[in-house]
């Protein structure tokens, strides 16, 4: 072999290598600087004095007069965000349906490649009404994004016309929603995504399902008093 294929070879290692190592910080940071879905938690939880301000704006998803509300800034890349809102969320939203709601802010990270548009794409389908199945719809096809047209998930979440949904998806410029809710996870100084906010309490971790009934059942003991 000569040096220049063996230079060649070792290069292509060295990049390889340091692929690896990308991926491993970028999972690192959304899994293990927010605890991780059942690790320990590495963050203290902390009081946001104006989480109700933050908690007026987004994507309000369950009874308008729930007595405890989530807060969560997420992206829709996100295998943390993922598993947190189609595990715990999804099953707390469940097992309280008149006492928990849930409202979505956008927080798309910079090195996710399709985050940004499929955020776009889920207020593309909030324009027809469709927020909610379409929000659920871009975790579950994850896997998907960027091989899958966003009008097909649209199709599949029940937006109804297809042809605005595209044309909205096509518009130029940047959507509110999206910078709003990326400026005020970082005017909080949240670590990573998904950061939660249950009732003004940034959570130093993602909770399970268990842990989440159980902060949930608190408050609502609160509630009752």
């Amino acid at each position: 072999m000569s040096d220049r294929q063996s230079e060649g070879r070792w290069g292509s290692r060295v990049l390889i290598g340091c692929a690896l190592i990308v991926t491993f910080l970028v999972a690192r940071r959304e899994f293990s600087t927010s605890g991780g879905p059942t690790g320990p938690r590495s963050i203290p939880d902390r009081t946001i004095e104006n989480w109700r301000d933050l908690a007026a704006e987004g994507h309000r998803i369950g009874a308008p007069q729930a007595k405890v509300t989530i807060l969560e800034f997420a992206d829709f890349e996100c295998p943390a965000c993922k598993a947190f809102t189609l595990g715990a969320l999804r099953d707390v939203l469940r097992a309280f349906p008149t006492d928990v709601a849930l409202v979505f802010r956008h927080w798309p990270l910079s090195y996710h490649r399709f985050a940004i548009p499929a955020a776009r794409a889920a207020e593309c389908a909030s324009e027809q009404g469709r927020f909610e199945p379409m929000q659920y719809l871009l975790f579950e096809k994850q896997d998907s994004l960027g091989l899958k047209p966003f009008t097909e998930m649209a199709s599949e979440a029940g937006v109804s016309d297809l042809a605005l949904f595209d044309a909205c998806i096509k518009r130029p410029g940047p959507f509110s929603a999206i910078d709003k809710g990326m400026a005020a996870a970082e005017a909080i100084g949240a670590h990573g995504t998904p950061a939660i906010i249950v009732e003004g309490t940034l959570l130093g971790n993602i909770p399970t399902t268990k842990q989440l009934e159980s902060l949930v059942r608190r408050h609502l003991a609160r509630e009752s008093r």
